[in-house]
């Protein structure tokens, strides 16, 4: 093979690197936009499941800002961040009804909630028992 198609080669190579990549980057952001929308669609104790915009909508907005607060964070690509983000954000829409419904209402804007810590996104009895337990790791020492 001459040199010149060697080259040719290898950029074709490394020009379906990223197409592999954006396609299973797109795949999990996808994955991640339904389980958003999965999670605001249960409806909560009252049985009430309304929200200021339609929940497809929502769910878009919160992987984007996600997306973009992960790019953001210092390290790298921010691959890493965003599918631990996500997941964290899932987990808490799940567990967290409060949360569930300030989002939905639009209380907690997809950007806000992109950048919430855990105690943020915890429910106020995990938030409460998490405080008791520093207190009693404090008193020990």
């Amino acid at each position: 093979m001459s040199s010149a198609a060697a080259a040719v080669s290898a950029n074709m190579d490394a020009a379906m690197v990223p197409d592999r990549y954006t396609n299973e980057l797109e795949k999990s952001r996808a994955s991640f936009r339904d389980a958003v929308w999965t999670r605001l669609s249960v409806e909560d104790e009252e049985g009430e499941r309304q929200s200021a915009l339609p929940l497809r909508v929502i769910a878009e907005q919160v992987e984007l800002a996600t997306h973009v607060w992960a790019m953001r964070q210092p390290g790298g690509s921010g691959e890493k961040q965003y599918t631990a983000k996500m997941r964290s954000l899932c987990f808490n829409l799940k567990k967290n009804a409060a949360l569930r419904g300030q989002v939905r209402n639009g209380d907690v804007t997809a950007t806000e909630l992109a950048a919430m810590n855990k105690d943020q996104l915890a429910d106020a009895t995990v938030v409460e028992g998490r405080a008791k337990m520093e207190r009693k790791l404090a008193e020990e020492v």
